[in-house]
């Protein structure tokens, strides 16, 4: 019935009980055809797969997450996109920045991701403090993550706030939450 997350399925289990060129063979296919979904199946595959060379799997991986990604935002190419909101970055843009970080993000290059994202706080973007919130609160630096989410709260970053009143009742820190909630 043309339901591609359906199809995907059927390759995954020819893959994974059958024969595996021919589950990855259909993949592949509905990947061609512009099934985000489908490429990204590939990227776990290829992630997973522990069997022969494991630098071309990471290496095809790569291609299809970035493949996925390029799909999944509406992106013609996803090298030339990364390259285009990393100059429009140089140039102080702070959404290209944001941009930027998001797309290093997904393709795990979480370092420079967070150097984009404090760029692009810097330059008054709040959805990108409260992206480096995010990263700080996963490595588990609270006060990192808290001063983050507060210059977003107050840039009118909706998801700073929600994410600081989490951390803050957690904390037992019920007004604050409640405040930030607000």
């Amino acid at each position: 019935f043309g339901d591609s997350r359906s199809c995907v399925w059927v390759g995954r289990v020819e893959h994974e009980f059958g024969n595996k060129e021919s589950g990855l063979s259909h993949i592949r296919t509905l990947c061609e055809k512009k099934s985000a979904y489908a490429c990204y199946s590939l990227w776990e595959i290829y992630k997973s797969d522990k069997s022969g060379d494991e630098g071309l799997n990471d290496q095809r991986a790569a291609e299809y997450l970035q493949k996925s990604l390029s799909i999944l935002h509406g992106l013609e190419d996803f090298d030339s996109s990364l390259t285009m909101f990393e100059q429009a970055c140089e140039t102080d843009n702070a959404t290209a920045c944001l941009n930027f970080g998001i797309l290093l993000e997904q393709v795990d290059k979480k370092i420079r991701a967070k150097e984009m994202y404090a760029k692009g706080c810097e330059l008054g973007s709040g959805a990108a403090c409260s992206n480096l919130g995010y990263m700080f609160q996963s490595q588990q630096d609270l006060d990192q993550a808290k001063k983050q989410y507060t210059k977003a709260c107050f840039m009118d970053e909706a998801y700073g706030c929600y994410n600081l009143s989490c951390i803050y009742s957690k904390e037992k820190k019920i007004d604050l939450s409640k405040q930030y909630l607000r």
